[in-house]
């Protein structure tokens, strides 16, 4: 009888633009390759971050899933949780945003960052990030303009040289580069003449930045992060990244200690400290790029896994085997 940890690894903000339907076809193929390697009684099954969301930094399309996106999202991840008889859903997470009005009537975009943990096709949490990082970019209103605009004036002026009064001279050239890079240029500036008043070297590029600044906001989670597994009597609990910088699970878990810490994250690294393990205990880690981690509680010994331990099916996919525990 074997518990079976995969992790996906994806770094899956790199991806533009790709539809959901894509992603979870991804995910789904992921957990049908780790059965048919492995002999199951039990999987766990962990996604990194952002998971689900569109492209990345650069990206000059709007990078958050819309709610419609995020149910569909939903309803896949609840599929894919049937794949397996004992199967324990971390989809990663689901970076959405919606749109409301604000005290002057003009539309707000609140944005959330949620990790949705499935078992045998049902819902078991929804658990709202505490902490943001990552879900909203100063380049973002950039994105909303060109959405809800169209094309952003990417006129410039370049210096080049003085005349003969000292008076500086400029080109009009055209800002290039990705949402990131023109979004730095916002405060640029230049003077016409000497003393003379600071003036915005990309005044286009302010402008856009302007109209939506502060109407973008990340709006923390208050869910519980801890959740009963079913067919058994132990727990589990789900973090988000750089909150668990911050203990987020140790410090708000509603069961206390938990049997299962699944760490969904896209930068943030491993703290022993903040592991929120009661025996028989695993800690799990997707990250986005990097090598998943498990380490294991049983009793007061407490046991790494070294990388080299996990079995690799393809670049962002591994998993590893180990005997179940009594209570699963």
């Amino acid at each position: 009888m074997n518990l079976v940890f995969a992790v996906c690894t994806e770094d899956s903000t790199n991806v533009a633009n790709e539809k959901v339907s894509a992603r979870l076809t991804r995910l789904r193929n992921h957990i049908q390759r780790v059965q048919a390697a492995t002999t199951p009684t039990f999987i766990v099954f962990v996604a990194p971050e952002f998971m689900f969301m569109h492209g990345h930094a650069g990206s000059d399309r709007l990078r958050w899933y819309s709610k419609a996106e995020r149910d569909k999202t939903l309803k896949g991840l609840a599929a894919a949780s049937l794949l397996f008889g004992r199967l324990l859903l971390v989809g990663g997470s689901i970076c959405w945003a919606k749109t409301e009005k604000n005290w002057g009537e003009k539309t707000d975009w609140v944005v959330r960052n949620e990790a949705p943990v499935h078992y045998n096709g049902n819902l078991l949490a929804l658990y709202g990030k505490r902490h943001g990082g990552g879900e909203v970019y100063a380049e973002d209103t950039l994105r909303l303009y060109r959405a809800r605009r169209g094309a952003i004036d990417l006129q410039m002026y370049d210096p080049n040289g003085v005349d003969p009064f000292g008076n500086r001279l400029y080109n009009i050239i055209q800002a290039t580069g990705n949402m990131s890079e023109l979004a730095s240029l916002t405060n640029n500036t230049v003077r016409r003449g000497p003393g003379g008043a600071a003036l915005p070297a990309a005044p286009g590029i302010k402008s856009a930045r302007e109209r939506y600044d502060g109407r973008i906001r990340f709006i923390p989670g208050t869910s519980e992060p801890s959740f009963d597994i079913p067919g058994g009597t132990l727990t589990g609990g789900v973090e988000i990244c750089q909150e668990h910088n911050l203990a987020a699970l140790q410090n708000n878990s509603g069961r206390g200690r938990t049997n299962f810490h699944l760490l969904t994250s896209n930068t943030v690294g491993h703290n022993a400290a903040h592991e929120n393990l009661v025996s028989p205990g695993y800690f799990v880690h997707a990250k986005a790029g990097c090598p998943p981690e498990l380490v294991t509680l049983s009793g007061v010994t407490r046991t790494v896994f070294a990388a080299h331990q996990w079995t690799q099916l393809d670049p962002t996919l591994h998993y590893i085997e180990v005997p179940m525990p009594v209570g699963l």
